[in-house]
């Protein structure tokens, strides 16, 4: 069963934000700044939510959004930093955060029974999906 880590581990900062020439923040800066998240009922909110509670941290400031472009619209206006798992829209710039474990990442399985009746017609999906996580890895050195 193929597995990957999507999501990774970074905030979005306008091209203005003070930030963004550099590539990595550490989660201790990133809670100054106020935080633009998924709803809670995301995983990504989660895995943001356990980051910051296990490092004893409380953010300035929270905003929740049901979508990952909103979410990405607001912090391109100057509401926040934001962390989705989508790749950066409207000329944000990425900065990988740092954690004293390790950058937040959602986790993901793909799973299929080599006995269904659609065993081929799935597996392409998951192999796009395998590629599409290892090039993002690899765009994001340091995960």
């Amino acid at each position: 069963m193929p597995t990957g880590r999507v999501g990774d581990g970074s905030g979005r900062v306008p091209a203005e934000h003070p930030w963004s020439g550099r590539t990595t923040i550490t989660l201790d800066e990133l809670v100054t700044e106020p935080l633009v998240l998924m709803s809670r009922s995301n995983v990504a909110w989660l895995v943001v939510d356990e980051a910051v509670s296990r490092a004893g941290l409380t953010p300035a400031a929270v905003t929740e959004s049901g979508s990952a472009a909103f979410a990405q619209a607001l912090a391109a206006q100057g509401r926040g930093a934001c962390l989705v798992t989508d790749d950066a829209r409207f000329g944000l710039k990425e900065l990988i955060v740092q954690t004293p474990d390790a950058p937040p990442t959602v986790p993901l399985q793909a799973g299929r029974d080599a006995s269904h009746y659609a065993h081929s017609a799935l597996h392409a999906p998951i192999d796009g999906l395998r590629t599409h996580l290892a090039h993002r890895i690899r765009r994001c050195p340091g995960l």
